[in-house]
């Protein structure tokens, strides 16, 4: 595995590391969606698809901030209060954009990492990639039982 390319992301789902979010590229500068295509627990990796899309990383940061912000006030108010009725604030309108943006588009790269997104397998996605279902198998996942890692018998850079 090699360090993956991204400067900063933000994880929308997450469960012991990331399951969907956005990456920012430090390479190509480019924002990408991703999501979890598959997780091996077994072998300590999971198979993310990623998409680029056109957004501003920036912006989407900072009203994840600000609405998770005032969603821990909301929290603490409904436990202090016995409110359970106080709505959570919903995101913003551009996050609403740019998530409805998000579920159109296909993936163009697989990455395969351990929980998070710090190094694993990255690359951009072949027209036989289209319609895998199990692809810790289609990758050849193998895990390493003394370092605890895996490594990939069939991931072939483009």
């Amino acid at each position: 595995m090699s360090p993956l390319p991204f400067e900063r992301y933000l994880s929308f789902d997450s469960y012991d590391g990331p399951l969907a979010g956005y990456a920012l590229c430090s390479i190509c500068h480019k924002c990408f969606h991703f999501r979890v295509l598959e997780w091996e627990t077994y072998a300590f990796c999971r198979v993310f698809g990623f998409a680029s899309i056109d957004m501003n990383f920036d912006r989407v940061e900072k009203d994840l901030k600000h609405w998770t912000e005032n969603t821990k006030l909301v929290l603490v108010e409904r436990r202090s209060s016995g409110n359970d009725d106080l709505p959570i604030p919903e995101t913003t309108d551009y996050i609403k954009q740019i998530e409805l943006s998000a579920s159109r588009l296909e993936y163009s790269h697989l990455c395969i990492s351990e929980s998070y997104l710090d190094s694993g397998y990255w690359r951009e996605m072949k027209e036989s990639d289209k319609g895998v279902t199990d692809w810790c198998t289609y990758l050849g996942v193998v895990y390493d039982e003394d370092n605890l890692t895996f490594h990939l018998e069939n991931f072939h850079t483009v």
